[in-house]
């Protein structure tokens, strides 16, 4: 399969996503329930605080990426965070996440990040593919990935 990623908008993502930002909340959250303030990613796009990342399969878009770059609140050293990656089930165990992420860890360096952070799914205590992915990938020797926290979310609304 032939993917190409190259650096996109929110504006972009908004206008091609057809239903895959929704599938990426429900199979994350387990249900429908996307909300997502395309407004504030957008100015934050301009400011030149966040950055998107875009898969496409021939004329379709088959993932993305939105990360934010910010200092981090413990210890100042400016840090990108992926708040946002998904690619299309049927796009997947081809690489196209793991040169989503190798792209944005480019990105994030030119930008002068230290470091990049994100979170991978679980539900009901079992990981997500991506997530398994990672955990063996940091258990390699000379490995730079490292986990250092797991987060656990209770709704409030």
């Amino acid at each position: 399969m032939a993917v190409v990623i190259k650096r996109g908008s929110i504006g972009e993502l908004r206008a091609n996503e057809h239903g895959l930002t929704r599938a990426h909340y429900a199979e994350v959250r387990g249900f429908d329930g996307a909300r997502i303030d395309w407004a504030t990613l957008e100015r934050m796009e301009e400011a030149g605080d966040a950055f998107t990342l875009c898969a496409w399969d021939d004329l379709s878009l088959a993932g993305y990426v939105v990360a934010q770059c910010l200092p981090h609140p413990h210890d100042g050293r400016d840090f990108c965070y992926v708040t946002a990656i998904y690619v299309r089930p049927d796009s997947r165990s081809f690489g196209v996440a793991r040169s989503l992420m190798g792209m944005t860890a480019d990105i994030a360096r030119s930008y002068g990040m230290a470091r990049l952070s994100w979170s991978a799914a679980i539900k009901d205590r079992v990981p997500s593919r991506f997530a398994a992915y990672l955990d063996r990938l940091s258990r390699r020797p000379g490995s730079r990935l490292r986990c250092t926290e797991v987060i656990y979310e209770e709704e409030l609304v």
